[in-house]
């Protein structure tokens, strides 16, 4: 069965760990070295998916809050008070999950159910997906299968992404505006996009005081 019939099996895991290093100098020596083929793709590709992932979610905000900033464009002139209630609007969007962001949004036909089953993938992923695979994981035990799922994954989630770019244009089209003159999600979230070359402010990182 290839790569499976290689692994040890988790009784036989459990007894590794319990060999005292200094009884086991092959051990210790192999726990220097990098992490196995396998594993290291997987969770490259993990991480991959997880940024197409996070590009769907941002493309979600863009589309809402094109459509909200739209509104008050036709309410009112781009006053200072207009401009400062934008601001808010695209700082509260990045905030918010995928899923409030697709209720508020209402989307319908094949769109709205592609949008379900992506939200419903990035769930999986970020809460699941490796601790479902973490014998394996431990054991280097990873198929080709997994990998190519991963990958697809990637590709479904920016494609997805490349869709809503579409409805966002196609609103500010309808409304006679460009994203010349419509705040874009990249504009929204700057920082999100730090560029050492170019910016002083740095994002920040996890667990950051």
């Amino acid at each position: 069965m290839g790569p499976r019939e290689q692994c040890t099996s988790p009784q036989e895991q459990v007894t590794e760990r319990h060999v005292p290093k200094s009884s086991s100098p092959t051990r210790i020596a192999m726990s220097s070295n990098p992490l196995p083929t396998s594993r290291t793709q997987l969770l490259a590709l993990y991480g991959e998916a997880m940024l197409a992932a996070q590009e769907f979610e941002e493309a979600l905000a863009g589309l809402l809050g094109v459509r909200r900033e739209l509104a008050l464009i036709a309410a009112d002139e781009l006053t200072e008070e207009v401009q400062e209630e934008l601001e808010r609007l695209w700082n509260s969007l990045f905030t918010r999950t995928a899923g409030s962001l697709r209720n508020e949004l209402g989307l319908a036909g094949g769109l709205g159910i592609a949008v379900d089953k992506a939200i419903d993938a990035r769930n999986l992923l970020a809460h699941h997906y490796l601790r479902d695979r973490a014998v394996r994981l431990s054991q280097d035990c990873l198929e080709g299968g997994d990998l190519g799922r991963l990958e697809t994954t990637t590709e479904r989630f920016r494609h997805l992404a490349q869709r809503l770019d579409v409805e966002r244009f196609a609103a500010m089209h309808e409304a006679g505006l460009t994203d010349d003159e419509v705040t874009t999600p990249g504009e929204a979230r700057r920082i999100r996009y730090y560029d050492p070359r170019l910016d002083d402010e740095v994002p920040p990182e996890p667990f950051e005081d």
